[in-house]
């Protein structure tokens, strides 16, 4: 990673959020979410594991936008109305995984309760809640509601095993009211609702854990995550099915939303004078209004980032895709020398002093060298415990980690050097040469 992504980076927050890449032309070629932008933007240009078909993708990035959100809900949120609207050519799928749900609160006294519905459809006494998204967390959120406030059973008419149930937890009709009136205000988000049925909620998982119910209480502890995952604060989607457009500006740059029907669909920044953003920042409505400024500084602040690297004429970089490289550029941070010079009894970093078996020990085991052949090929060195063969340099690894497309008949034909932190490179050696390694 050079400068200018290092630096676009570095002033990401430390929060959930989206971001988006795009390519020199300016066309998005990826939108992501994040649980925290900063580690999840930087990944990218580490070991991507599981996403090596990405790295084609970072190699194309010429710029980094980020929305900071206050809750991965909203980022979840955020992530799919945009995908749903247009699909950038690295994303896979519209939308995402999650399954879009609400909760409904059904209120007579002859059926009360709770129940996770994927449509608003049912008596017309029913309030609805949401949508959230992912139906397995809401039911998870629904149960640690029911743990808490058995609104189930303050039915008029009980019999048989409920009425049992509902007379071992001291609970009666008389207090149907003040379980709705509860149960309403924590899936409205009102802080006082949510900290009390949270603390109901750790005081039983307490108890189970305290008499040995670990069972149990991983149960409630996963009911109070899903609990804050429903009351988290979210406004990329809404049941309001209004049209809007929210726009914030700073330092040049006007961040704008679009909303359609109650869903955030475009994200969009460009270069504004203040004078001309002007009227769309007196049409923004209140309650986007601070969510729509904070945008704007990020993106000015991302902005000013590619420009203070663009003066230095650095573009972003790919990654280096071999993940033994991340593994030994911890040890070899700052070295622009050899790292095993298993060849020549003088392999020496050019202009320096010869650094021995002692480095080589330092790489030893994580997939680069098993042995030092400065002292003899690949056998004992003298006053040091022997490192073994070189079996772990294979042709196959290091064609892999240098993309050279380099297949020696045997791992003594090739030269394994430190090209700077964390590169690795392969090539032929040269016969004869002091200094090869």
């Amino acid at each position: 990673m050079n400068q200018t992504a290092s630096r676009s980076i570095s002033r990401l927050p430390m929060a959930p959020g989206v971001y988006r890449f795009r390519d020199a032309a300016g066309q998005v070629l990826y939108i992501g979410r994040a649980g925290t932008l900063r580690r999840r933007v930087a990944s990218y240009w580490s070991d991507l594991r599981d996403r090596g078909h990405l790295a084609p993708m970072v190699a194309q990035i010429s710029r980094i936008e980020a929305v900071a959100c206050d809750s991965a809900h909203e980022a979840a949120w955020l992530e799919r109305n945009l995908l749903e609207t247009s699909l950038p050519p690295w994303n896979r799928t519209m939308g995402g995984q999650e399954i879009p749900v609400y909760i409904r609160l059904d209120s007579l006294s002859s059926r009360p309760g709770l129940a996770v519905v994927h449509v608003r459809s049912g008596p017309a006494t029913a309030v609805y809640f949401g949508p959230y998204l992912g139906g397995r967390r809401v039911r998870q959120a629904v149960k640690g509601l029911n743990r808490s406030m058995p609104l189930a059973y303050t039915a008029a008419a009980l019999s048989g095993t409920q009425l049992d149930i509902a007379r071992a937890r001291g609970v009666t009709g008389a207090d149907r009211a003040y379980f709705i009136a509860t149960i309403s205000a924590v899936l409205r988000r009102e802080t006082e609702a949510v900290g009390q049925v949270r603390a109901q909620l750790q005081q039983l998982r307490d108890h189970a854990a305290g008499v040995l119910a670990f069972e149990l209480a991983s149960h409630i502890n996963q009911e109070i995550t899903a609990l804050e995952w429903v009351t988290s604060p979210q406004r990329a989607t809404s049941m309001a099915a209004a049209d809007f457009t929210a726009s914030g500006w700073s330092g040049g740059i006007l961040t704008t939303f679009v909303a359609r029907r109650g869903h955030v669909r475009e994200w969009i920044q460009s270069r504004c004078p203040e004078s001309d953003a002007a009227p769309r920042l007196a049409g923004t409505r209140p309650d986007w209004a601070d969510f729509a400024r904070r945008s704007a500084e990020l993106a000015a602040a991302l902005h000013q980032g590619l420009l203070s690297g663009s003066r230095r004429g650095k573009g972003v970089v790919a990654p280096q895709p071999a993940r033994h490289a991340r593994s030994s550029n911890r040890h070899a941070q700052g070295w622009k020398s050899l790292v095993c010079h298993h060849f020549t009894p003088s392999g020496c970093p050019p202009g320096g002093a010869h650094i021995g078996p002692h480095h080589c020990r330092r790489v030893r085991g994580r997939g680069l060298c098993g042995g030092h052949g400065g002292h003899g090929g690949h056998g004992d060195h003298p006053g040091y415990r022997s490192h073994g063969p070189c079996r772990r340099v294979r042709a196959r690894r290091l064609n892999h980690t240098a993309g050279a497309g380099i297949r020696p008949a045997s791992h003594r034909d090739l030269t394994v050097s430190l090209v700077g932190p964390g590169q690795l490179a392969a090539r032929p050696a040269v016969p004869g040469a002091a200094g090869n390694g």
